[in-house]
């Protein structure tokens, strides 16, 4: 509990002082888009709520009393034990963060070749997978939901281009966005 409410004000100062730096930051001139400091104030806002949420309710943990805090930390300490991964459908491996920095690596590398529409669903459901995040079917429909969201955030509403790809896949990100 400490721990994390050093942790929420170290996360209130650093997203105050930086998004104070990002309202000076010079403004685009063209307002149907993103400017230099668009980005910069809407991940440091967010990051300024969450430690709010996260002090209060720490706060309020740390008010409602002791014996719920100590019932709190055995809980948080049962789950870290519950090695994740073990439901059905998959992988229980020790070192699984190899297989995560293997696949990102690879995604890198097909990433120009094949675009962005096609290689980060795989990417999406490869890792959510070998974290035991579900039924293959959910982590596929949860995949794709995903890579929907990022292509009409990144794409339609911030106009950031990503890797279209090659040849035909070339093609099919041209029929997707």
């Amino acid at each position: 509990m400490k721990a994390n409410i050093i942790l929420a004000v170290i996360t209130i100062l650093f997203a105050s002082f930086f998004l104070v730096q990002a309202f000076q930051m010079p403004s685009r001139a063209n307002p149907g888009t993103v400017g230099p400091a668009g980005w910069a104030i809407m991940v440091l806002t967010f990051m300024l709520v969450m430690g709010i949420i996260l002090l209060v309710k720490e706060v309020w943990v740390m008010k409602k009393g002791t014996a719920d805090a100590a019932e709190t930390d055995k809980t948080e300490e049962q789950t870290e034990t519950v090695s994740p991964g073990k439901s059905a459908g998959t992988l229980s491996l020790k070192y699984r963060h190899f297989y995560i920095l293997a696949a990102i690596a690879v995604y890198i590398m097909l990433l120009p070749i094949l675009g962005f529409v096609v290689v980060t669903p795989l990417l999406f459901f490869f890792i959510a997978w070998l974290l035991g995040m579900g039924k293959i079917v959910k982590v596929a429909i949860i995949s794709l939901a995903s890579n929907v969201a990022i292509i009409l955030v990144f794409i339609h509403v911030l106009n950031i281009p990503f890797p279209r790809g090659t040849g035909v896949f070339r093609s099919i990100s041209f029929l997707i966005y």
